[in-house]
């Protein structure tokens, strides 16, 4: 049940890692702006995508989280 949690987690978190590297691209100057264009969005998609999947409905990342920590801790 716990690598289940973990395979659940890992979509939601690659999307924080990559709206945080978008970020930390942007405001530390990792990349020419030409490519804010591209940075930017990137970010804002992959943060809108990270917090709509943990959302606890089944079917979403974040209820089978939910489902298997739960199972996990209950036994």
């Amino acid at each position: 049940a716990f690598q289940s949690a973990i395979v659940a987690i890992a979509g939601p978190a690659t999307n924080f890692i990559l709206w945080g590297l978008s970020v930390a691209a942007v405001k530390n100057g990792w990349i020419d702006r030409k490519y804010y264009a591209i940075a930017i969005p990137l970010g804002k998609i992959n943060m809108f995508l990270g917090f709509f999947n943990i959302i606890p409905l089944p079917g979403f990342d974040g209820s089978n989280f939910m489902n298997s920590i739960l199972k996990v801790i209950m036994g």
